[in-house]
């Protein structure tokens, strides 16, 4: 009989730390994989065709701009959004009138700043952009100095698929 309880008793320690065992296993997996990682090239095209010192009430100036995000035939690789900014060290703007037309239609500033334009990854494209700078009637003096476009730009996030 009490062979009978050793044995019974030895089965059940077994059987319990089997289970124990099974139950409380630790487990291991390793999970192996391939990236490519390529870096993303911006592309952010300017271009201008003329500027000068002197503003006059009766000349007065323009810039004409072109930013795109293409050069030759490589494509931007990332969205991007810009914007632009009128600038000057050496010459009060407030005593000019600023005027800038995007595509031949008048765009708003504020603070001498444009509202920000979008530029698509992967797809040509190009914006105009015409600024005019004069004085303004009350002023008589010729002003000189140095204007400056200043763009500012900054990649957007990809769009997921």
């Amino acid at each position: 009989m009490k062979l009978k309880k050793i044995i019974i008793i030895e089965i059940i320690i077994f059987t319990s730390l089997l289970i124990i065992n099974i139950s409380f296993g630790r487990y291991q997996s390793i999970i192996k994989g391939n990236a490519t990682v390529e870096i993303c090239e911006p592309i952010l095209e300017i271009s201008k065709k003329n500027n000068t010192s002197s503003v006059t009430r009766e000349k007065g100036m323009t810039y004409e701009i072109s930013i795109s995000n293409y050069k030759d035939e490589k494509t931007s690789d990332v969205s991007q959004s810009y914007m632009l900014q009128i600038l000057s060290e050496n010459v009060d703007l407030s005593k000019l009138n600023i005027k800038v037309y995007k595509d031949e239609e008048e765009i708003e500033i504020d603070n001498y700043k444009t509202e920000s334009f979008n530029l698509k990854a992967m797809e040509k494209e190009s914006h105009k952009f015409l600024i005019t700078i004069q004085s303004k009637q009350e002023v008589q003096e010729e002003i000189k100095g140095n204007i400056k476009i200043k763009v500012t730009n900054i990649q957007l996030e990809p769009e997921m698929e």
